[in-house]
């Protein structure tokens, strides 16, 4: 056990950060976002995982990414998501999935005890582990482990799959009210991206021609979700069980959006909108590279309860 943790310490201090800790700028082969499909799902349902995977010649189709459920929990002085110690190769932690730019699998019968509400199964020889804290959005987390295989060796990145895990601590005619109420958070999705009001073309068309050097303003949208009762595919409503005042309240998704590019420097590497904002679109200023081109741009979407969607589009620098 010694050697094992010594060898994932190792592996650990030789991986690239994760998905939060990228820049904007893609030159080498990259996870640029990672969806599940349904977004929410509960222990013993059937899962679709996707990737977005790109290099600096657009997305790749075909990558060599292996994927795994990592079944180690997050050290509770881990800041991150997901424990650091998921980042290997190889180990009995690992539930391997299979190899590609999706994968299919079964969420485990006991992921709600091992990354939920319900109180672990113990050990052999050693005390039960506390139950899993809620995030912010009443939700619950099975961590992923994406390696993807490349000339200068694997290049790791950790995500997480929400589950469905139901609410403790409300009483019955609050799980009733809950149970009418909530709606399975959807995967959102991209409309459209616009630069300086124009449409952007999306990958595979003709590029959208843009001057050398110049300064844009690129426009990413999404639906307008009015109608809490109906999927959406942009910032969904959703009643949240609040652990400090134990009242049903309605909260509204925060949205998050992560720009990449081949070329050019974008102001900042993400931008959004809060839950109190209802604009359901960001804006973030490109400069174009100063020398003619094709750029590749990726623009991902992430809600607050870890659906995510994204789009390519292809700029002709001129």
């Amino acid at each position: 056990m010694k050697r094992a943790l010594v060898v994932l310490i190792a592996a650990f201090a030789a991986c690239k950060p994760s998905l939060d800790d990228t820049v904007s700028v893609v030159r080498e082969p990259r996870v640029l976002g990672v969806r599940a499909v349904p977004a929410e799902a509960a222990p013993k349902s059937n899962v679709k995982y996707e990737a977005l995977v790109a290099d600096a010649n657009g997305t790749v189709a075909n990558p060599a990414l292996d994927w795994a459920f990592c079944n180690l929990r997050k050290p509770l002085a881990e800041l991150g998501p997901v424990s650091p110690y998921c980042m290997a190769r190889d180990g009995d932690f690992l539930a391997e999935l299979g190899v590609g730019v999706s994968v299919s699998a079964t969420i485990a019968d006991t992921a709600c005890r091992e990354f939920g509400p319900q109180v672990p199964v113990a050990d052999k020889d050693q005390p039960a582990g506390r139950p899993v804290d809620p995030d912010l959005t009443g939700g619950y987390y099975v961590p992923l482990r994406l390696a993807l295989g490349g000339a200068r060796g694997d290049v790791f990145t950790l995500e997480r799959a929400r589950l469905s895990c139901g609410l403790v601590g409300a009483t019955q005619e609050q799980l009733a009210d809950y149970a009418k109420r909530y709606r399975p958070n959807t995967n959102p999705e991209i409309d459209a991206l616009t630069a300086d009001g124009a449409a952007v073309a999306i990958e595979g068309s003709a590029p959208t021609p843009i001057p050398a050097g110049a300064r844009v303003t690129l426009r990413a949208s999404w639906a307008a979700c009015a109608d809490a009762t109906k999927d959406c595919t942009g910032a969904e409503t959703y009643p949240l069980f609040d652990l400090a005042t134990r009242l049903l309240t309605d909260r509204r998704e925060a949205m998050r959006v992560s720009w990449f590019a081949t070329g050019g420097a974008f102001d900042g590497d993400h931008t959004g909108r809060d839950t109190n904002e209802l604009d359901s679109f960001s804006e973030n200023a490109w400069t174009a590279p100063s020398q003619p081109g094709t750029v590749h741009v990726w623009v991902v979407l992430r809600d607050e309860r870890g659906g995510a969607g994204w789009k390519a589009f292809v700029l002709d620098v001129r």
